[in-house]
């Protein structure tokens, strides 16, 4: 029924659910990705998959780079030292090689 575009799947997470009024007016589906229609999702996903598959050597490359970030820092802010990491790793798997240009602080 989703892929038939019967049903949309919204911009629901759990008890996070955006709303709508948050998104500009040309904006369709008005939804963070987990809202995406079926068409989109169909081009994204091979994308998403090839970012964010993680091979054995991939693993052991994130549990170093984890160990590294969390061992650098003098004591640790749980939820904001994560978002920096992941942050991070998935610039890192996104866009290799580049320069990333947000200032984590």
């Amino acid at each position: 029924r989703f892929a038939r575009g019967e049903i949309w799947r919204g911009n629901e997470l759990g008890f996070i659910i955006s709303n709508e009024l948050f998104w500009q007016p040309e904006t369709n589906p008005k939804a963070v990705l987990l809202g995406a229609s079926p068409s989109q999702h169909e081009v994204l996903r091979p994308y998403l998959e090839a970012w964010f598959t993680c091979d054995a050597a991939c693993a052991e490359d994130v549990k170093a780079s984890a160990r590294a970030f969390m061992g650098g820092l003098q004591k640790m802010e749980v939820q904001a030292d994560v978002k920096k990491w992941v942050f991070v790793e998935n610039f890192k798997r996104v866009f290799p090689g580049a320069q990333n240009p947000i200032d984590l602080d």
